[in-house]
């Protein structure tokens, strides 16, 4: 009796047993079977993303080296698979491409882009406005830029700077005056890049007095002038034959901390060796080299002309071999 209890108990644990186990492989199989599917799913996700990726990569690098005809496989690719910011990328990316070419297809592009109800952003629109400039076609690019509150967009610094550099390359530099005067009173803070384009601008129409009036201007204004202020005024000064100007302002940047470039040196050397200063020139030539600023063909050529013209043919030599040495 005692035995058939014991076997009978031993059955009822195995049936439990059996019924644990198979209540548990099924949870198992079934959680295993959720968790693996869960899995698949990331790793669709994972390997669409890197793809996506591979073909964002893709696009802009047939964007850099304009080839139209892959750019454009690639990005209607993408277009039909992207959504929100990530697509808007991908339009601005491309529209960069074919504005370039020619900024007249910017229209049926942004009309494209507002039917499939993506908003142009600033990026966008100053790209658009760029290929204007750059094409020379500022006043183009000011229709634009007149009516950016049809795309929710404020004017800026660089959208400005585009417009004024441009009107100034093209001889209109009232109108580039006009704009700088009138992105100050709209509040918005002219930078570096904005006081150089006018700067060079007066300086090419030998306006230097007023070009050093915006230079101090700028720095009143707590916007330090860089090497390309500097370099602008100093040709401009040795271009009207005002070497002790010229010199001040080296000097000055250098008190600035803003150390010459080989554009700096080249315009005195050339200077001094054309109103046969060579000693001078020469002093330049061996201060750049102790500045660890490697001297150019134009450097040499400049110290060559100029010795020559002073009839010294030996040092003319000595400046030739050196430089072929370099």
């Amino acid at each position: 009796m005692m035995f058939q209890k014991i076997i009978n108990h031993k059955f009822n644990r195995n049936i439990v047993n059996n019924i644990q186990f198979n209540t548990f492989y099924g949870k198992f199989m079934i959680s295993s079977k959720n968790y693996f599917s869960s899995f698949q799913n990331e790793k669709q996700k994972l390997t669409m993303n890197e793809n996506i990726k591979k073909e964002f990569e893709n696009l802009k690098k047939f964007v850099k080296i304009k080839n139209f005809e892959k750019a454009k496989l690639i990005f209607d690719k993408l277009k039909h698979t992207l959504d929100g910011e990530i697509k808007l990328k991908a339009y601005n990316i491309y529209f960069k491409l074919i504005v370039e070419k020619n900024p007249e297809n910017g229209d049926e592009f942004i009309k494209e882009m507002l039917e499939n109800k993506i908003t142009p952003n600033e990026f966008t629109i100053s790209i658009w406005i760029k290929s204007f400039c750059d094409k020379g076609n500022p006043e183009k690019a000011e229709k634009i830029f007149r009516n950016l509150k049809q795309f929710n967009i404020q004017p800026n610094v660089i959208i400005n700077n585009f417009l004024i550099q441009s009107f100034a390359k093209k001889g209109k530099l009232d109108y580039s005056l006009y704009l700088f005067k009138e992105m100050n009173e709209n509040g918005i803070k002219p930078n570096d890049y904005t006081y150089n384009c006018i700067i060079n601008a007066l300086i090419k129409k030998d306006k230097m007095y007023k070009a050093m009036e915006l230079f101090n201007e700028m720095k009143l204004n707590d916007i330090k002038p860089n090497i390309v202020t500097y370099n602008c005024l100093i040709d401009g000064f040795l271009k009207q034959g005002e070497m002790k100007k010229a010199m001040e302002l080296f000097n000055q940047m250098k008190l600035e901390n803003i150390n010459p470039d080989i554009v700096t040196y080249n315009c005195l050397i050339d200077c001094f060796s054309k109103q046969g200063e060579m000693k001078k020139a020469m002093e330049l030539f061996n201060q750049m080299k102790l500045n660890h600023l490697k001297p150019d063909v134009v450097t040499y050529n400049c110290l060559i002309d100029g010795f020559l013209k002073q009839r010294e043919m030996k040092k003319a030599m000595e400046i030739f071999n050196e430089m072929k040495l370099k």
